[in-house]
């Protein structure tokens, strides 16, 4: 039962520590300090390359030195781009720019495009969304209404980082009306608002005649962290009843079917997003100038067969290439790395999948019930050091898991399992002090209070070495005619009637300061002033001997009605010089007094009489001006070569100056005859 009850409170903890941290982790109570770990080991630790498969367009320095603005370039260079990128076997073309309808009249160039775009069959070109959250909708008074006409504005502006954008015309049927002034973040929405709760308030999409011979790419479906860094992006976005393909996803899609490829595309956390690796390295991506690829000066082989994407890019040879400005938001950053980012991780399929957060909560609260289990009962250093094997294991696997695209807190083991060591070591230190407190309470049924606590308070080898020569007070006690009582009763009456006589004895001596040295049989010896220092201790001893008395006739005439037996006590006190202490061996002792004064106690309760208290001179030295006494000789003691003078206690007359009065006052209104007397 007792181990039983050991294993129950053991699993009944682990249960605790298990649900506890499952439901924390659930609840994702450290979400932002976890991200912010997470995030810090992607950005410095994963030093990814660029896929080889991916070739970037670069609209960069060398191009608008030749060509001007791009923002401003003639649609028809655009289509010659596509062509040849076509010609070249390209398996996929990603247009990275906008193109919007263009007010200025640029007809023939946008119906180049159109052209070139059908002939090829595999371009992708970029929509930009307004994110608008719908709180911001109701509650912005400046927001124009969305049925005014907007402006015309002339130009056709490249999606860059934080522009205004153009509207298009108000007579496209097909293309939304949008305000002026739009703002299109290519980082994503920002993180004020998680994805989920965000609305598209608009689509800016490339302009009509082109809808139908191109696929459409949302190029700002990614999700900003708190600290601008954009880590998380959506696969798909909805707008006005319609479903969007994000600008990777669209040019992925397109890229396996050319490869005989199945699409598959990661399973979005519960917020619609997929995390990616950030790109520190972009040297393995292939790069031709836009100004070299017009003019034939490229690598064919660069193309063939590869993800071709016409973008901003600005090759930086001076730092750790272009990429390192998207791990520096502050830097100038471009958004043509996110694009890159994404793809590769639907190409390499390790995308960053969050995982379930039931799943994780069930994981983590059975890894720490079960890191719990492993604590208890063992020895501390082997705890300590298996703790820590087991910790850093699973920070590894955590780390492997989150390299091979599943994002699993680290925070959780990190925080809770070390504090799951610290729940038991406490366990152990209440442990061990109700062990302690048990083995006292134990031992204090076997030996008296006094001495346990003295030899608790010290260690083997002191105990071993404790004992003392002290002036002490001994009392002996005995039950009158017991062997001849047992001889006629029940074993079990007999245990009853001397357990209720030993326990009036006990609570007598504990409650004058006495030191309940050992039970004899049907007898017992107490000693006082000893371990501790007692104040009036010899007229205490006499006091525990008159309370034993005087309370042994209530008991003395239940036990006669019920057992047609008379029982009563005879009762010696001596006191004088004595070793005190732990006597015996070193796997057994036993605490007591050993002496001649010892000796003469126990030979003065010998020659009592039943109900008779006797004590020697040396006692009533001391104790004369508190007790009524009366002289009964001196006595012939066994093993004394000398007489001793002993006295019959007949009254208290006055207690201890330091007992309890209202406790004991009785004894001093009582005469103490022995039973012959009676």
């Amino acid at each position: 039962m007792k181990k039983f009850s050991k294993r129950m409170i053991t699993l009944l903890i682990a249960l605790a520590i298990g649900c506890t941290t499952g439901v924390i982790s659930y609840l994702d109570v450290f979400s932002e300090a976890d991200t912010m770990l997470t995030n810090w080991i992607y950005d410095h630790t994963f030093f990814l390359k660029a896929d080889h498969r991916i070739t970037i367009i670069a609209l960069d320095e060398k191009s608008t030195a030749e060509y001007g603005n791009y923002p401003d370039w003639d649609k028809s260079l655009y289509a010659q781009a596509v062509s040849i990128l076509s010609e070249n076997d390209a398996a996929v073309i990603g247009l990275d720019f906008t193109l919007a309808e263009d007010p200025s009249g640029d007809t023939s160039g946008a119906a180049a495009l159109t052209n070139a775009c059908k002939a090829a069959g595999n371009v992708v070109a970029a929509a930009g969304a307004t994110y608008e959250s719908p709180k911001e909708q109701r509650n912005d008074p400046s927001r124009k209404d969305e049925t005014e006409t907007p402006e015309k504005q002339p130009g056709n502006t490249a999606l860059k980082n934080d522009i205004t954008m153009p509207a298009t015309s108000a007579t496209d049927t097909e293309t939304p009306n949008l305000p002026d002034d739009i703002t299109i973040d290519l980082r994503g929405a920002d993180a004020s608002m998680k994805w989920e709760d965000r609305k598209i308030s608009n689509l800016l999409f490339p302009y009509s005649a082109l809808l139908d011979y191109v696929s459409i790419g949302i190029v700002n479906a990614s999700q900003q962290s708190e600290d601008g860094i954009v880590r998380n992006a959506a696969l798909t976005v909805d707008y006005d009843g319609a479903t969007y393909d994000s600008f990777a996803v669209a040019l992925y899609r397109i890229y396996q079917d050319a490869h005989n490829r199945l699409v598959v595309l990661p399973t979005a956390d519960s917020e619609g997003l997929i995390g990616f690796h950030a790109i520190q390295d972009m040297s393995g991506c292939q790069v031709i100038s836009f100004a070299d690829l017009l003019s034939g000066s490229y690598d064919a082989s660069l193309i063939k067969d590869n993800i071709v994407i016409i973008g901003e890019y600005k090759n930086d040879t001076t730092g750790d290439n272009a990429f390192s400005n998207f791990i520096h938001p502050n830097q100038n950053w471009q958004e043509i790395t996110t694009q890159v980012s994404i793809l590769q991780s639907l190409l390499n399929d390790n995308a960053v999948i969050t995982v379930n957060e039931l799943f994780q909560a069930l994981f983590f609260a059975i890894m720490a019930a079960l890191f719990y289990l492993l604590a208890v009962n063992r020895k501390l250093w082997v705890t300590i050091l298996s703790h820590i094997i087991i910790l850093s294991t699973f920070i590894s696997v955590g780390y492997a898991l989150n390299y091979y695209g599943y994002r699993l807190s680290l925070l959780i083991p990190i925080i809770f399992f070390p504090c799951i060591i610290i729940i038991e070591l406490i366990q152990r230190t209440l442990v061990s002090i109700y062990e302690k407190k048990r083995m006292e309470w134990t031992l204090k049924m076997y030996v008296d209070s006094q001495v346990v606590d003295a030899i608790t308070s010290k260690s083997p080898v002191e105990l071993a070495s404790v004992s003392e020569r002290r002036h002490i007070a001994v009392l002996f006690v005995d039950i009158r005619g017991f062997t001849t009582i047992s001889e006629s009763l029940e074993p079990e009456q007999v245990v009853e009637i001397l357990n209720e006589y030993l326990s009036l004895v006990a609570a007598a001596i504990s409650h004058w300061g006495g030191t309940l040295d050992k039970f004899i049989g049907d007898a017992a010896m107490a000693i006082f002033n000893a371990p501790n220092d007692q104040p009036d201790y010899v007229l205490c001893a006499v006091c525990a001997a008159a309370e034993i008395a005087e309370s042994s006739e209530a008991l003395r005439q239940k036990f006669e009605k019920r057992f047609h037996r008379t029982v009563s006590f005879g009762i010696g006190v001596n006191c004088g010089d004595a070793i005190v202490g732990n006597i015996g061996c070193s796997s057994r002792m036993d605490y007591t007094a050993i002496g001649d004064t010892v000796n003469v106690a126990a030979r003065l309760e010998a020659n009592a009489k039943p109900g008779q208290i006797l004590v020697s001179q040396a006692v009533m030295d001391i104790i004369s001006p508190h007790v009524i006494s009366a002289l009964i000789g001196p006595l012939s003691l066994k093993g004394k070569t000398k007489t001793v003078t002993a006295y019959e206690i007949n009254q208290i007359t006055s207690l201890p100056e330091r007992s309890s009065r209202s406790r004991k006052e009785h004894l001093l209104e009582k005469t103490i005859l022995h039973s012959e007397t009676r």
